[in-house]
């Protein structure tokens, strides 16, 4: 299968859990094996028009860097990080979700999910010590508690930031506090208190932890369903995995912010 979609590094996240965890290198091989993919994604700008290079790389490039400290692995993730901040919308101040920044339809997008992205950025200005990288990533959580998240806590889905169409906010019933009709859409709540979570590492704010804190009240009844519970940071969260696409990159967006 080709390294295309925005969940591939899903299970490269889960082999280098596996091996972290295990000590077992059968895993690291298989892993291994997965990273030429990952530079020929980046090299030939493969589908990469999209935030989610953050957890895609960070999953599998990042993750295979600090538990081998391949130099390769470091270098794919770099240049995954520069292809990110080619997402980043300086006059909205965001990094846009999908789509170029002259689109008409996609211009000044952002959603909620993209905070769960930001962490490559942040890993990014560390090895490389280029701030541009903490400075994007950083600017964009600020946009997010401004006008993502919503005083209740919920969250919009989507939200336009005025650069081509007026700026508004996109709520879909799985940002509805306290209320989700049915186990998706607390399960893609839950997605939305990781995001939270991911956020308030770099960006302390009461009402981003006001968010995280919502789904700490949601995520139990999902815990039967999917995935084991995770120890979360930052403080004494936890958070559960409860989207049957993507546990390893819950766990790891949280275990490589450590």
């Amino acid at each position: 299968m080709d390294n295309v979609e925005w969940t591939s590094s899903f299970w490269t996240g889960m082999l280098w859990l596996a091996y972290e965890i295990t000590g077992d290198v059968k895993y690291c091989n298989v892993a291994e094996i997965q990273l030429e993919s990952y530079k020929k994604r980046v090299d030939e700008k493969i589908a990469s028009g999209t935030h989610d290079l953050g957890f895609l790389y960070t999953l599998s490039s990042v993750a295979a860097y600090k538990l081998t400290k391949s130099e390769e692995a470091k270098g794919i993730a770099v240049k995954a990080a520069d292809l990110l901040m080619g997402q980043y919308f300086e006059k909205a101040k965001i990094i846009q979700a999908w789509g170029g920044l002259d689109d008409p339809e996609n211009g000044g997008r952002m959603i909620i999910d993209c905070c769960m992205n930001l962490p490559l950025l942040y890993w990014a200005s560390e090895v490389t010590g280029d701030s541009k990288y903490y400075q994007a990533a950083y600017s964009h959580v600020k946009q997010a508690e401004k006008y993502i998240i919503r005083e209740e806590a919920s969250s919009y889905h989507t939200y336009f930031m005025g650069i081509y169409t007026p700026a508004y906010g996109c709520r879909i019933v799985l940002s509805l506090a306290g209320y989700p009709l049915s186990r998706k859409c607390l399960c893609l709540q839950t997605w939305k208190g990781i995001r939270s979570l991911t956020a308030l590492k770099e960006f302390p704010s009461p009402l981003i932890q006001k968010a995280a804190e919502l789904h700490e009240v949601l995520a139990p009844d999902c815990s039967n369903y999917i995935s084991p519970y995770i120890s979360a940071i930052p403080g004494n969260f936890t958070a559960s995995s409860s989207c049957p696409a993507g546990p390893s990159a819950l766990i790891f967006c949280l275990h490589f912010l450590q």
